[in-house]
């Protein structure tokens, strides 16, 4: 798969590098929380929360703020609620961003998957808003105060920032090239090692473009070849093999584990490591 430009990036988040003006051109809030924030809207979406994103274009300034002082007070809550026999805060501390959702979302469900979600929302600030909003982001005057989120010891952090500094340049934050952990690796692994094999449910056809731009989306640029099973126009694959650039991106995908399932366009996959038999 080629490389995404920065520009294909910026056409793609589109509507995301709008509010992400609104909110830090228009109503000064802080860049880094900013790209948090988006970051944790894009997550939900991503397991099947409704997309707010869009909706939030159109309320008023007052709203958006509101809603996004919702998302830092989910990132604190998350960032502090290490231990299960933590009380849990009431619902109406983020009542606007349920009201959005039309859905039930709950510091419960945010708290027995905070480790997915604090992973989410830094994989998101890392491949997608550093790079997507960084022309934005230097039209802010002010120093970037790097959120909480970034001391979280999560694989790669955002250029290694920790708690001794917490104020770094505008340059640093937003690097045009974020140290990519996906990229490609020094020594070349062999493809049996960096491949992933996915199963789609017959009935609900998936094309390997929507596949490509699930992972392109979530991951960035990881895929390095990419095999749909090959069968005439008429038939619906049901199998496909991914390369990916690194084997570190498999256990990303599956969460650690040997399988995983998640939903590409409202449409369950299932995702193995690939093994072949016989070696």
């Amino acid at each position: 798969m080629s490389s995404i430009t920065i520009e294909e990036l910026r056409l793609f988040y589109s509507i995301d590098r709008e509010l992400f003006t609104r909110l830090v051109i228009r109503l000064r809030r802080d860049v880094g929380k900013s790209m948090v924030a988006i970051s944790l809207w894009l997550w939900l979406e991503e397991v099947g929360f409704p997309n707010i994103i869009l909706k939030m274009l159109s309320l008023p300034d007052e709203i958006v703020s509101l809603v996004a002082d919702e998302a830092a007070i989910i990132i604190g809550f998350l960032e502090s609620s290490r231990t299960k026999s933590l009380s849990m805060p009431s619902h109406t501390l983020i009542e606007m961003t349920r009201s959005l959702m039309n859905s039930t979302l709950s510091f419960q469900f945010l708290h027995q998957h905070r480790l997915s979600v604090l992973t989410g929302v830094l994989r998101y600030v890392e491949n997608v808003c550093a790079k997507a909003f960084e022309d934005i982001g230097m039209m802010v005057t002010t120093p970037i105060i790097m959120p909480q989120l970034a001391n979280f010891n999560c694989k790669q952090r955002l250029d290694e920032a920790s708690s001794s500094t917490p104020v770094l340049s505008r340059r640093q934050i937003m690097l045009n090239h974020v140290a990519h952990p996906w990229g490609p690796s020094k020594d070349v692994v062999p493809q049996d090692e960096r491949t992933m094999f996915m199963t789609f449910s017959r009935g609900y056809p998936l094309s390997e473009t929507e596949v490509k731009e699930f992972f392109s989306r979530n991951y960035g640029d990881c895929i390095e070849s990419f095999y749909m099973e090959d069968v005439p126009t008429n038939q619906q694959p049901l199998y496909a093999r991914v390369i990916f650039r690194s084997p570190t991106m498999i256990t990303t995908v599956l969460n650690g584990k040997h399988s995983a399932q998640f939903v590409i366009n409202g449409k369950h996959v299932r995702t193995r490591r690939w093994i072949l038999y016989g070696r």
